[in-house]
């Protein structure tokens, strides 16, 4: 099984870019990824420019087929409410490849 990463930041276009607040990508992640007997385990560091107002929770998106996965397109398998986590276990990876990406998300109203 091998996990591949990505990079925090992509420009795909969807009907939901019309509805949230545009993308502000923050490449510092230094999202690591490693298997663990069935599993793939996912670090990183928590967003730099991460404040407590507005931070909403991070969302892992996993695809099994595209390098560069983006929500809603290929789903999310978590979200994490807490600023704070910088690890997450996917306990059914797909078989294979799996490809991830880590997203904050701030409530784009917030102020600070």
């Amino acid at each position: 099984m091998n996990a591949n990463l990505v990079s925090a930041s992509s420009n795909a276009a969807s009907y939901y870019d019309t509805i949230f607040a545009p993308a502000i990508t923050d490449t510092e992640f230094a999202l690591s990824a490693k298997t663990v007997e069935n599993t793939v385990v996912l670090q990183w560091a928590p967003v730099s420019k991460a404040k407590p107002e507005g931070f909403m929770y991070y969302k892992i998106v996993r695809s099994e087929k595209n390098a560069t996965p983006v929500y809603p397109e290929d789903g999310y398998i978590e979200y994490l409410p807490d600023i704070a986590s910088t690890y997450f276990t996917d306990k059914h990876p797909f078989s294979g490849k799996s490809f991830y990406r880590i997203c904050a998300i701030y409530d784009a109203d917030a102020t600070g």
